[in-house]
């Protein structure tokens, strides 16, 4: 049986004539809207999903947003793509049921709000556009998965200061994020009060037949979920890899959140395709119905991000010829991860890399660019050879340059940097504590390497 709560009883007061929800779901009669929630203060930002009806595709949303003086947006914006996470029968209410009308600028709506203290936004969406990596999200009768792209949210500047969400799924389905949990409610608040909205958007959300394995490293609780009908060895062996990996980041960059850390692996999509369900610094989720090398890869090249870019955790590169060190570590990071824990060897992996480097080059010489001029960088393609291909491999130069001057590698300066400039403490100045760290300038490299195009060498043959 479905499970029943107030998701319903608004869906009901709001719905009109529709009678849209699912058959196998009583109607309940109970206190108006505008009597709940009046014995305690109501947060800024209330959203029920409601995922009865996952047999569609697709969620239905409630959003409740509380309307101050000095905290009115100025629109509400659909944050997914249109063509990723489609969105429909959106209605915005007044508390009474009156609708506000609206107008549509591509993914904005410009309401006519009048002095409403409280606006009500009910719609339907289904994620699972193509887009990079796969499908973005999934909702199946097998599981769902997404992050913030399936809401309406009111501009940025719109403070959140409080948001909560409550979830009505299938019986038997477990509801997977990295939120603070109380009751029936979820307050996603964990990585701080600061990044509320950046936490609704960003975090990975599962909800499925899935179980669930918890292990503590430092301060962090990290909870790895696999889809409950997969063999119990299998589940194990993703389980006691996952552990293995993230400890490595552990372990090597001292990277401990001091918050949930969920990693939810999940089936591929109806049509057999990958399934993105979100990334960020709690988490990820997407799919791994085989053990796959590449899909341990991207593992790695996603805590490398939660270590050195993404909010509250990573890290503020000072200088602007050391941006390409953002994707350059992340790439580099999953060969030198994956083979440190043995899933394969070191040397196979740089030389598939290097192979990729020598015969785009022959093939669109015109990709190249010098990494110091990154961000200048506009051609997709020429952006995809840089962060991927070209980064890493300098990044690999660096570390056995650093070896072969002073014995240290690129291992050591990165715990020594995270440890300082990690969880945003102060700007990352990476040559400049490169240099220091090693007690050897890299002047030269960067002059002929970084400021240039450069040549790629392979210098692990050697």
């Amino acid at each position: 049986m479905i499970k029943n709560n107030l998701l319903f009883i608004l869906l009901i007061l709001f719905a009109g004539c529709e009678n849209n929800h699912p058959s196998s779901v009583k109607e309940v009669h109970h206190k108006p809207v505008t009597e709940y929630c009046q014995k305690s203060k109501k947060p800024d930002l209330e959203i029920y999903i409601d995922l009865t009806g996952a047999c569609t595709g697709k969620a239905t949303i409630l959003m409740i947003v509380q309307i101050t003086p000095d905290s009115r947006p100025s629109y509400f914006i659909q944050i997914g793509k249109e063509e990723e996470y489609t969105v429909e029968d959106i209605k915005f209410y007044d508390k009474t049921g009156k609708r506000i009308n609206y107008q549509k600028d591509h993914r904005k709506y410009l309401l006519s709000a009048g002095d409403n203290k409280e606006i009500f936004i009910r719609y339907s969406v289904k994620p699972g556009g193509p887009g990079r990596h796969g499908r973005q999200g999934n909702i199946s009768d097998t599981f769902a998965s997404f992050d913030g792209r399936i809401f309406i949210l009111p501009d940025k500047n719109y403070k959140i200061n409080s948001a909560k969400i409550q979830f009505t799924v299938p019986d038997g389905w477990k509801i997977i994020n990295p939120h603070r949990k109380e009751g029936n409610w979820y307050y996603p608040d964990s990585s701080g009060k600061d990044l509320i909205y950046d936490s609704l958007v960003k975090s990975p959300v599962a909800c499925g037949p899935f179980s669930e394995t918890k292990k503590r490293f430092g301060s962090t609780d990290v909870y790895t979920y696999s889809c409950s009908e997969w063999p119990i060895s299998y589940r194990k062996k993703i389980t006691e890899k996952s552990f293995k990996l993230y400890e490595y980041f552990y372990k090597h960059t001292g990277f401990d959140p001091g918050f949930p850390y969920i990693i939810c692996w999940t089936h591929l999509s109806y049509d057999r395709e990958k399934v993105l369900g979100g990334i960020w610094s709690n988490g990820m989720c997407y799919e791994m119905e085989e053990d796959t090398l590449r899909n341990w890869e991207l593992f790695a090249h996603r805590l490398g991000h939660a270590v050195n870019e993404y909010e509250p955790t990573g890290m503020a590169i000072r200088d602007r010829e050391d941006f390409w060190f953002t994707e350059g570590w992340a790439s580099y990071i999953e060969i030198e991860s994956t083979s440190s824990v043995k899933f394969t060897d070191n040397v196979t992996g740089w030389e598939k890399i290097y192979d990729h480097y020598i015969r785009t080059l022959e093939k669109y010489p015109h990709y190249d660019y010098p990494l110091g001029k990154e961000y200048e960088v506009e051609n997709p393609d020429s952006i995809e050879f840089i962060h991927y291909t070209k980064a890493p491999l300098v990044m690999k130069m660096l570390d056995v340059e650093m070896k072969r001057s002073s014995g240290k590698t690129m291992d050591q300066f990165m715990k020594y940097a995270c440890k300082k400039y990690g969880n945003f403490r102060e700007v990352f100045p990476f040559k400049e504590e490169l240099e220091k760290f090693s007690g050897t300038s890299f002047e030269y490299f960067y002059e002929n390497i970084i400021r240039k195009k450069g040549t790629v060498r392979p210098v692990w043959r050697n």
